[in-house]
């Protein structure tokens, strides 16, 4: 693994601070995101090596995983993000208009207007403009 997988990866919180979570669910969580954030796959030693856990427990993680298509394995023995995932998001799509996206994305808005040295709401109102600007279908009014 380079130093760049390092990087991508190294947003991961592999720590358990609640006494009310289940640990193995929390484990599955962080090699769940650990995938999510390499788009070219991860090995079981990849995974090991990032989260910091025994391979047994990687390797029956990703074996469940795998049962439910949460995961895939590819040919060279990398595992991916697997099928059943699109199935629960679109169930999220579905009730989008209940999810308050404005809410959500504030503090990401927040973190890139302090990145970008701009005022909050000058970012905020450019990124309501993109979200909801309805499009044209002769794409005229793309930016």
């Amino acid at each position: 693994m380079s130093t760049a997988d390092d990087a991508l990866i190294s947003d991961i919180d592999t720590s358990t601070t609640n006494k009310h979570t289940i640990p193995v669910i929390d484990r599955m969580m962080d090699l769940l995101a650990a995938l999510e954030q390499r788009g070219s796959g991860m090995t079981i030693s990849d995974l090991t090596a990032v989260l910091k856990q025994p391979r047994t427990s990687v390797y029956r993680i990703l074996n469940t995983l795998q049962l439910h298509d949460v995961v895939r394995r590819d040919d060279a023995g990398a595992y991916h993000l697997g099928a059943r995932l699109l199935t629960l998001a679109s169930h999220v799509a579905s009730r989008a208009s209940e999810i308050d996206l404005v809410a959500i994305a504030q503090p990401l808005l927040d973190q890139l207007a302090s990145e970008l040295g701009r005022g909050s709401s000058s970012v905020s109102s450019t990124m309501r403009a993109f979200w909801f600007w309805p499009p044209r279908r002769d794409g005229a009014n793309m930016r």
